[in-house]
């Protein structure tokens, strides 16, 4: 039996204060979110609807504070897959929020050709 010191994992404050690898990724990725719901409410207050399936069905049961809830839920999802994949592949998890900033990025690119086409 050696004489070494257990290694101590970091404490609370240290996870805490520690920089987030992906963070200017995530923090685009909810901004591009917020946008998109932003031209989506815009684009529905002046006769649009939702084109996703998935966001119909939320928003005809659970009603706008429910596609609210949705669009953030799908947020973290996409970010704790991500987290996950970072610690196993970096590359790959930065791969993976490129492609969803893109996707939304689009997306926010044709609701302002929709807005502007009414």
């Amino acid at each position: 039996m050696g004489s070494r010191k257990p290694s101590k994992g970091l404490g609370l404050r240290e996870r805490a204060t520690r920089p987030l690898p992906m963070g200017d990724e995530y923090g685009g990725f909810l901004l591009l979110n917020i946008f998109d719901l932003f031209l989506t409410g815009h684009i529905f207050h002046h006769g649009g609807r939702e084109v996703n399936p998935v966001g119909i069905r939320v928003m005809d049961h659970y009603g706008m504070s429910g596609f609210v809830l949705f669009k953030f839920a799908s947020v973290a999802i996409v970010v704790l897959i991500s987290e996950a994949v970072f610690h196993i592949k970096p590359s790959r998890a930065r791969s993976l929020m490129t492609a969803a900033n893109l996707i939304y990025f689009g997306v926010i690119l044709w609701e302002c050709v929709l807005l502007l086409m009414r």
